[in-house]
């Protein structure tokens, strides 16, 4: 896959990083990866893309669907592949070490190229991704590492890749927009697909086959609301048929020149009673003004309460309401997360999704998701421009 960001970019990202390493002392640092949806650290260094699942191991195969890069203030970036299924072009790697056991790859080379008897900080190894690899090949790595040369140290160093790719550039920000019109497109075409006797997966082929004719590199999941869904944020979408008169809507997730778009609507099958429609308009309106209101310098945890704020204004039932967001970049769920007692903050450039929710006395959730820009000036820009209102 051609990059949508320049060869340009990515070298800048590469020295950013290395300058990140320089002042906390890391003469190495480890990236991890995993295929699918966990790829954004080597992939925001690389453009590298896998193409093999995470499996199963024995003996000789370990770390299936795993990716690994070394990079020191004057080696690499090197690749390290599990085996050698990747998409696309990669940008800047000096080398790459495809083998079938990834963790005595990545620790062979940090003995080999990585150590130096009196430079200290060439000893401390960063890891970047360590909520990605497992902690048996993490521990595998660690262990040879130690047994190697006691010396050399492992500490965190995941905020060095997550802090820069939290603030989008032009270039990235021009992609998301254009995943999100996209995905407003998709929206429509789920819409107007709806009628009683329908089946769900109908609705979600509409919406997949609307990203595929705009571009979308694939549609990750097309989540279909329906009757009988109750405090499930996520339903499975199955054959079921529509029947008049319930609510029903679509979570839909996918990717765009490899940055994730992510948008949830709501809507009646047929037109929706009184009842219906002002708890249509009391969800949506807890989405925008949640939005409206999100700034730079708030953490996750600030804007659920603003959420619940809202939700007082609008005399809901407080413990019938949901505050949810998320980041979304090259993968869907990213920094800052909008939850509860979350405390990343929000900063310009952020790209967020933000979703609250309401669950009804009828026992169904209804939703509405937005993505958003937080702009250079620290304030909320809503990218999504699907319409809410469906009557």
């Amino acid at each position: 896959m051609e990059p949508s960001i320049s060869d340009k970019e990515f070298k800048q990202r590469i020295d950013k990083t290395r300058k990140k390493m320089k002042s906390e002392g890391i003469g190495c640092l480890l990236v991890f990866s995993s295929y699918p949806e966990r790829e954004g650290h080597i992939e925001y260094l690389t453009n590298y893309h896998g193409a093999f699942p995470p499996s199963q191991h024995d003996v000789t195969y370990r770390g299936l669907g795993y990716s690994a890069l070394a990079l020191s203030q004057s080696k690499g970036p090197v690749l390290f592949t599990g085996m050698l299924f990747a998409a696309g072009r990669l940008v800047g790697v000096e080398r790459i070490d495809s083998s079938p056991n990834l963790p005595l790859a990545v620790s062979n080379f940090i003995l080999k190229e990585f150590t130096e008897k009196n430079d200290e900080n060439r000893r401390t190894v960063g890891i970047a991704g360590s909520d990605v690899l497992p902690a048996l090949y993490l521990g595998e790595i660690e262990k040879k590492g130690h047994t190697g040369d006691e010396r050399i140290k492992f500490i965190s160093a995941d905020k060095i890749l997550a802090e820069q790719r939290q603030i989008k550039s032009t270039s990235e920000l021009r992609v998301l927009r254009k995943g999100a019109e996209l995905a407003d497109a998709a929206i429509e075409a789920a819409f107007n697909a709806c009628a009683s006797g329908v089946r769900e997966s109908e609705v979600g082929l509409a919406a997949a086959n609307s990203c595929y004719e705009r571009g979308a590199d694939y549609v990750a999941r097309t989540r279909i609301y329906g009757r009988g869904i109750s405090g499930v944020r996520w339903p499975i979408m199955t054959n079921r048929k529509l029947q008049r008169g319930e609510i029903t809507g679509i979570d839909l997730v996918g990717f765009y020149k490899s940055y994730g778009f992510d948008v949830l609507r709501v809507w009646t099958v047929g037109n929706p009673t009184s009842a219906q429609k002002e708890s249509l308009r009391q969800a949506a309106t807890l989405t925008e003004e949640t939005a409206k209101r999100t700034r730079a310098g708030m953490n996750g945890d600030d804007v659920c309460k603003m959420t619940m704020e809202v939700a007082r204004q609008l005399e809901l039932e407080l413990d019938a309401v949901s505050p949810f967001g998320h980041g979304i970049g090259l993968e869907i769920v990213e920094n800052p997360l909008l939850f509860p007692q979350s405390v990343v903050k929000i900063k310009p450039g952020s790209f967020l999704c933000i979703e609250p929710g309401i669950e009804l006395k009828t026992h169904q959730s209804i939703h509405f998701e937005d993505e958003v820009l937080i702009g250079e000036n620290g304030k909320s820009e809503v990218v999504s421009k699907c319409r809410k209102s469906f009557y």
